[in-house]
Order: C-alpha cells, then sequence, then structure tokens
C-alpha cells in the first residue's frame, strides 16, 4: 500500500491538540466513501421521514402553544378568582355589619314598642281616672254649665268619638263576653267617658224641658202661639222622659204633661165661650 492512499485528518476532539501537530491516517477510500455516503443521507433523509412523524412534530408545537395558552388563562382566572374572592369576603364582612346593625335595630324597636306599651297603658290608667271624676263632676247641674260655658265642648266631643269608634273597631267579635275584662283600664276609660257624654245628655235634656215649660207659663206667648205650639211639641219624646230615671228629668216632663194638658184644655174651652 502506497503511502498516496492515506490522508491526514484531524482528530474527532481537536481540543487535546490545539497547535494541530496531531491527525489520525484515514485511507481515502474510506474518507471518499463516508463522503458519498453523508450526501446520500442528505438527499434521501427528508423521504425517509415520513408524514406523520412531521404530523406528530407540528401537534407537538401546537400543543406547546395551547400549553402557554392554557397557563395565560389559568394566571387571568387564578386572578379574576382572587379578585372574586375579596370582593366576597367583602361583602361577607358587610352581610356581617349588617346583620349585627338590624339586630340592633330589632332591640331598639322592641324597646320603642316596650315603652309605647307602658305610655298607652299610662295614659289609658289616667284616662280612666280623669273620666271618672269628670263622669262624677258631670252629674252636677253646675259643672255641666262651666263645661258648656268653657268652649271646650266640640273638642272634647270629637275626642270622645274618635276615642269610642277605635274601642269599638279594636272588639274582637269572636271573642266570648265572659272572656272580656271589664274591670281593664280601658273599659273604664271608656264607660267613663261614655258616662260624661249621657250625663251633658240628662241635662241637655232637663234644660230643653225647662225651656219648653217656661213658654207653656207665659200667658202671651201662648195667646199668640198656642194653635201654632201644640203641633210642634215632640210628645212621643215628652212621655219617654216622664219615665226617665233621672229625677229632675223625670219631674219636669210630668210638669210639663200636665202644663200641655191644661193647655189643650184651655184651646178647647175657648170656642165654646165665644159662641
Amino acid at each position: 500500500m502506497q503511502t498516496s492512499d492515506f490522508i491526514k485528518v484531524p482528530p474527532l476532539n481537536s481540543r487535546e491538540d490545539p497547535g494541530g501537530s496531531c491527525f489520525v491516517r484515514v485511507q481515502k477510500r474510506d474518507l471518499e466513501r463516508l463522503c458519498t455516503e453523508v450526501m446520500q443521507l442528505r438527499e434521501f433523509l427528508p423521504k425517509v421521514i415520513n408524514g406523520d412523524f412531521l404530523d406528530a412534530l407540528y401537534k407537538s408545537r401546537f400543543l406547546d402553544t395551547l400549553r402557554e395558552q392554557s397557563q395565560q388563562q389559568q394566571h387571568q382566572l387564578k386572578q379574576e378568582c382572587l379578585h372574586l374572592n375579596s370582593r366576597l369576603h367583602a361583602a361577607q364582612s358587610e352581610c356581617q355589619k349588617e346583620r349585627e346593625e338590624k339586630l340592633v335595630l330589632r332591640e331598639r324597636l322592641w324597646e320603642s314598642r316596650e315603652q309605647l306599651q307602658q305610655q298607652a297603658e299610662f295614659c289609658t290608667e289616667l284616662g280612666a281616672a280623669t273620666c271618672t271624676v269628670l263622669w262624677s263632676a258631670s252629674r252636677r247641674e253646675e259643672a255641666v254649665r262651666d263645661i258648656l260655658a268653657d268652649g271646650k265642648l266640640e273638642p272634647f266631643l270629637s275626642v270622645a268619638g274618635q276615642t269610642l269608634e277605635s274601642f269599638v273597631k279594636s272588639l274582637d267579635e269572636e271573642e266570648k263576653p265572659e272572656q272580656q275584662n271589664y274591670n281593664s283600664n280601658e273599659h273604664q276609660f271608656v264607660l267613663a267617658l261614655a258616662g260624661v257624654i249621657t250625663n251633658r245628655d240628662s241635662e241637655v235634656c232637663l234644660q230643653a224641658l225647662r225651656l219648653l215649660q217656661s213658654l207653656l207659663v207665659e200667658s202671651d206667648i201662648l195667646a199668640q202661639n198656642g194653635p201654632d205650639l201644640q203641633p210642634s211639641l215632640p210628645m212621643e219624646r215628652i212621655h219617654q222622659l216622664a219615665s226617665s230615671r233621672h229625677s229632675a228629668l223625670r219631674q219636669t216632663a210630668l210638669e210639663i204633661l200636665e202644663d200641655i194638658k191644661c193647655l189643650i184644655k184651655t184651646q178647647r174651652s175657648t170656642p165654646q165661650k165665644e159662641q
């Protein structure tokens, strides 16, 4: 074998000989064969790699892209979750605060109702006592006259009417009479209020009867208005008052009936004397 059949080539690891003084002797024919194989690999390598491998490569790249997008979405969702979680904690804190405030307001409302109930009971008790005293006082004629002259009749009747109306509406129609407490302050207040009104009625009727009686005993008035006066007299009401339990009212009504009888006799006898 001749020397020209060999070629010196550097070793694979050139770091072992930085100066290039060390070479490897390779046969020229082997080197040409190696170059031919390399060129053949470059030419036929794309044909060797099939489409499935390329598809797998493309899919791998696509999956890498999807993974990056998924990581970004997860990061975004994590941030949104943290934001929603913070809002949830804030809402829970606000809800707890409102719940505590509602409990405080409920306690205050309960206390206000208790105070209102106590005030209502006190006012009812005071009204019952006051109206009971006024009821007793209204049995005297002088007291009724003073009440009528004071100018407080209309406001008192307005308050009394509203009180009685409210009391009647508050009665339970299904409640049995034996279950009602007639000794309560409310009943005493209403009864005393009605009693006062029932008494300013006896006195008014008595005053009206006395006015009528004064007309019947005046001869001048009878001479002028006697024929017109008799048909206008409320005879049925006078007969009812004649049976009243009020002694002065009953006595006055009986006296008026006697005066009316005398008036009728006088009117009957007057035409006979003229004939």
